[in-house]
């Protein structure tokens, strides 16, 4: 699930849930008793961390109201503003939400209970009025059906939950992915620089034939520039044998590949090994108590003009997977100027 469609997909969810509670009060209204809670859950929140001082010892949840004397009421209003008892804190009404008949009377005391705590301080003005808009009297809130709602809510919120979790987890695997596809970048960005530098070189190197020299560089002269750094295992003169011939190894040598042999070959053995049994260069032996046949490899003539037509195919194969294709066709083009001078 990408992360646009997981995000459309909360918003529905949360919509959902807002659907089902707010019974009949109108949507912007709800708004403003949504907002309304969340707010008395931050400043409740907020004075409990004030009181607690950040000593986990201390849980002010826990307390009775009457363990709050005059002092250490008066001194929180005068720092905070406002005050509140631990039997009005978000989390303690939130216990009994489901199964408090007079939630709605409940809350609009504790509202003005912390609006009243500040009355003759300075902040009596900044505090008057805090839940004006949170009207938990109103016949709208549909409490009571609400409350009958429970199972569903319930189980709308684990459906949030489960989504939430789910988002966290995809932006887990997404960040860990960020991170493996930077290092492949960087990685892929070093061999591009390290492949151009050769490329550089290579071109370089094919301006000079064919500025000094009467003939254009040969395909094999390519390649054994850019070898050593494009192709130092021999992999791509391999490949390019294969192509040509049309032989696999693994099907035309029964007996060798059986054995493993080609597992832990290099590249220009096991071209040795193509280039025989295209020239005609293989004998077999029987393998004594089996029914393989063993390959001995002879000697292909690398001095006949057959080879060496085959071998710039595959040098000019080669070059071409390299990605110096290019310079094929300037060599090509050098061929042509010097014949039409002759």
């Amino acid at each position: 699930m990408t992360g646009i469609k997981q995000r459309d997909e909360l918003q529905s969810t949360i919509w959902k849930i807002a659907n089902e509670v707010r019974g009949a009060v109108d949507g912007w209204d709800f708004k403003q008793f949504v907002l309304g809670t969340l707010f008395y859950r931050f400043i409740s929140e907020n004075f409990t961390s004030y009181i607690e001082g950040g000593d986990d010892s201390i849980h002010y949840a826990d307390m009775s109201d009457d363990v709050i004397t005059t002092e250490i009421k008066d001194d929180a209003i005068k720092t905070k503003g406002y005050f509140i008892y631990p039997s009005q804190l978000f989390v303690n009404i939130a216990k009994s939400a489901y199964t408090n008949p007079n939630l709605n009377t409940d809350l609009a005391a504790i509202f003005d209970a912390i609006e009243g705590s500040a009355n003759g301080y300075p902040s009596e003005h900044d505090i008057k009025g805090l839940f004006a808009d949170f009207d938990t009297t109103s016949n709208r809130l549909g409490m009571r059906d609400w409350f009958q709602k429970k199972d569903q809510l319930s189980q709308l919120s684990d459906e949030l939950q489960e989504l939430v979790a789910e988002r966290d987890e995809l932006s887990r695997k997404c960040q860990q992915l960020e991170q493996q596809c930077e290092k492949v970048s960087a990685s892929l960005t070093l061999e591009q620089y390290r492949r151009q530098d050769v490329l550089e070189q290579v071109d370089c190197l094919s301006h000079l034939f064919q500025r000094f020299c009467t003939q254009p560089p040969t395909p094999e002269q390519l390649y054994n520039q850019a070898a050593p750094y494009l192709d130092p295992d021999g992999f791509c003169i391999y490949a390019a044998v294969t192509n040509i011939t049309g032989i696999c190894i693994h099907d035309y040598f029964h007996y060798e590949d059986n054995r493993g042999m080609f597992e832990a070959m290099s590249y220009p053995a096991k071209t040795r090994y193509l280039e025989a049994a295209h020239f005609g260069a293989v004998t077999w032996k029987i393998v004594p108590g089996t029914s393989y046949e063993e390959a001995i490899l002879g000697k292909v003539d690398t001095t006949a003009p057959g080879y060496k037509a085959f071998r710039e195919k595959v040098y000019a194969d080669a070059l071409y997977s390299m990605g110096l294709d290019s310079l094929l066709k300037r060599a090509d083009k050098k061929e042509k100027e010097v014949a039409h001078e002759r």
